[in-house]
């Protein structure tokens, strides 16, 4: 549910932002998405509640290491393959968003064809 809400940001809020510039100028457009933000957010304040079958650790010290990476995951194989996976995705990924407005001001593209490809402006 959560990578669904990030995508669906990602598209609405810059064309809300774009689009309300426009009509209501920068600084109340930015109100605007902060608003949407700060509704979305005291929304799942309000009705999210945590899983009470989660076990949680004892507190532990933020200043160690081992607070911050888990020397048992290097070990396991699973988890060393999806690492390597996801760092050759990602090679194939965030070029397309690097590229993609250095396409669109030379070739003359629909700006609503451009949001569903990356939702910037």
């Amino acid at each position: 549910m959560v990578a669904c809400g990030a995508s669906v940001a990602g598209v609405v809020y810059p064309t809300m932002l774009r689009f309300l510039i426009d009509s209501l100028g920068f600084n109340n457009a930015v109100r605007a998405v902060a608003g949407l933000a700060a509704i979305t957010s005291i929304y799942s304040l309000l009705f999210a509640t945590p899983n009470p079958a989660h076990s949680h650790p004892r507190p532990q010290s933020y200043r160690k290491l081992t607070t911050w990476i888990d020397p048992e995951a290097f070990s396991n194989k699973s988890f060393i393959w999806m690492t390597i996976a996801v760092m050759f995705l990602f090679f194939g990924f965030y070029p397309v968003f690097f590229n993609l407005e250095e396409v669109r001001t030379t070739i003359p593209i629909k700006y609503h064809k451009l949001i569903v490809c990356s939702g910037q402006q």
